[in-house]
Formats: structure tokens, C-alpha cells, sequence
């Protein structure tokens, strides 16, 4: 099985909807993260050989936000103790993106290992948007509702 159609499969099994792009290797879904659905992103790279999974539209967060400072701190501490998801803010429009990436040894990806892969990253996003949430009520109350 091709690395496409593997994760094709998983997420058949994970019963969640997917969508295919016509034209370029990449997968979404509509995952429900907290209290609403985000759109996950998996793209396949390189001839199958590399796997991006991008989970956008958590959060956004502004440089003049009271909390950025804190939400900053809270993206570098995620970094360090989370092994295979990245945390990042985009610079140009505040977007929180959580994220994982890895190389495909051999012929192709299991399922098992892009079943951990996938729920990583949807832990991970899960957690940051309720440390980022927190923190961003906990500094300006009046315009979050927490």
C-alpha cells in the first residue's frame, strides 16, 4: 500500500470525513478539537517519502495582545516537551499552528505509525489551544469569553 492510500485507510477507520486535493498529494479533515471542528491538513511529499501533518485556525494572536508575551513562553515550553509536534506562531497573522513531520523509512507508512502520528498532533493541538485560550482570557477578560 502507498503512503496515500494507507492514510486514506486510517482514516476511514478514524471515520472521520476526508477530502482529497485534485491537485497535489494532500489529505484534510474536519477534526473536532475542543468545541468545534478544525481542518487538518496532511500533505505527502517527496514520492510518499515525507509526511507533514498542519492543524491551523487554533488561535490567533496579535503582537500588541497583552498575553503574547505568556502565549510565547507557552509555545517554547510545548516545543521542548513535546517530541514529534511542533508549536509555532506565524508572524504575519498570529495564526497558532501545531504540526508534525517525519520522514517514511521504507517502502511505505504503516498504519500504526501514522495512527500515532495523527493522534499526536491532534493531542498536541488540543492541549495548546486550551493553554492558549487560558492565558489569553486570563490577561484581557473583556473581549474572550472563557
Amino acid at each position: 500500500m502507498t503512503t496515500i492510500e494507507t492514510i486514506r485507510e486510517a482514516l476511514r477507520r478514524a471515520k472521520v470525513q476526508l477530502f482529497e486535493s485534485a491537485d497535489k498529494p494532500m489529505i484534510s479533515v474536519l477534526y473536532p478539537i475542543a468545541d468545534r471542528r478544525i481542518e487538518i491538513r496532511i500533505y505527502i511529499e517527496d514520492d510518499g517519502q515525507f509526511l507533514y501533518i498542519r492543524v491551523g485556525d487554533l488561535v490567533e494572536i496579535k503582537p500588541e495582545h497583552p498575553a503574547y508575551g505568556a502565549v510565547v513562553d507557552e509555545v517554547l515550553r510545548n516545543n521542548f516537551s513535546l517530541r514529534f509536534v511542533k508549536v509555532c506562531i506565524d508572524p504575519t497573522d498570529g495564526e497558532v499552528v501545531v504540526s508534525g513531520e517525519s520522514w517514511v523509512l521504507g517502502d511505505s507508512l504503516n498504519m500504526e505509525s501514522f495512527d500515532i502520528m495523527f493522534q499526536s498532533v491532534t493531542f498536541g493541538a488540543k492541549h495548546v489551544l486550551q493553554e492558549v485560550r487560558a492565558l489569553m482570557c486570563k490577561w484581557d477578560l473583556s473581549k474572550y469569553s472563557c
